[in-house]
């Protein structure tokens, strides 16, 4: 093992690659991991130089925006202390940082949250596991029109009723959106929301991923006259190979699991 294979596997080193770096914090695999210092961060970005991608999964409780601002793609995902209120719109003021990662940041605790976001000229915006079925309306309205102006939007994994994925469907069905993707799996994916779906999909074309809308109804798998299948009748999938699939897929088949 050479010296750079040795310190990707060392948890109090960096990993650094011409377009990425990782930090752990030490003892990065225990339940409560010491967090990193700023004076450790700005060893390993060069005190706040351009860096094309920063991670910092799980790794810090405070930081300061001008050593992480320059990075291209930042990734602050698993670090629910931080202070992302004040944090965010620091990190974002120069323009540089236009993929950020907050997965996992208990963006709910801000008081904040969406608005921070607004303007901020992100291209990619990650929000996964973040309880965001807690919203309020205005919440959800908010972070709806926020989102219709960032390319690619994951919002996955946040158990959102139906109501409140269709909210965040509306404006993507409206003329100068941005949003090309915006993922939907662990959500509440409705008959209602599917129609939300083709009618956004019908204006602007925009890539929905999502679970299959859940029934009881068995679905059947029968030939086209083309050479392939449909699938009609309801959410169950009884074919085991098809089921396999679509698992992997990431996708809820209504069949065993």
């Amino acid at each position: 093992m050479n010296r750079s294979q040795r310190e990707s596997f060392n948890p109090n080193s960096a990993f650094r690659s011409a377009h990425c770096t990782r930090l752990s914090s030490p003892r990065a695999s225990s339940p409560s991991p010491s967090p990193l210092s700023n004076t450790r961060i700005a060893r390993a970005v060069g005190g706040g130089s351009v860096c094309s991608k920063l991670i910092l999964d799980n790794a810090v409780t405070r930081i300061s925006a001008s050593l992480v601002q320059n990075c291209g793609a930042l990734v602050l995902a698993n670090n629910p202390l931080l202070p992302l209120d004040s944090l965010v719109p620091e990190i974002l003021a120069n323009g540089s940082v236009t993929d950020l990662d907050l997965s996992g940041c208990k963006v709910m605790r801000h008081t904040a949250f969406p608005g921070y976001l607004a303007g901020s000229g992100l291209k990619r915006l990650r929000l996964f596991n973040n309880s965001l079925k807690d919203l309020s309306r205005e919440q959800v309205l908010e972070l709806a029109g926020i989102a219709a102006e960032i390319e690619h939007v994951d919002v996955s994994g946040n158990d959102m009723s139906s109501e409140w994925v269709e909210c965040l469907l509306k404006p993507l069905g409206g003329e100068g959106v941005a949003c090309t993707t915006m993922e939907l799996g662990g959500n509440d994916i409705t008959e209602g929301v599917e129609e939300a779906i083709k009618a956004v999909q019908a204006v602007n074309g925009i890539d929905l991923p999502r679970d299959i809308p859940s029934s009881s109804a068995p679905m059947t798998i029968a030939p086209d006259g083309g050479g392939g299948n449909v699938m009609g009748g309801g959410g169950i999938v009884e074919d085991d190979s098809i089921r396999e699939m679509m698992k992997k897929a990431g996708w809820k088949t209504g069949g065993p699991n």
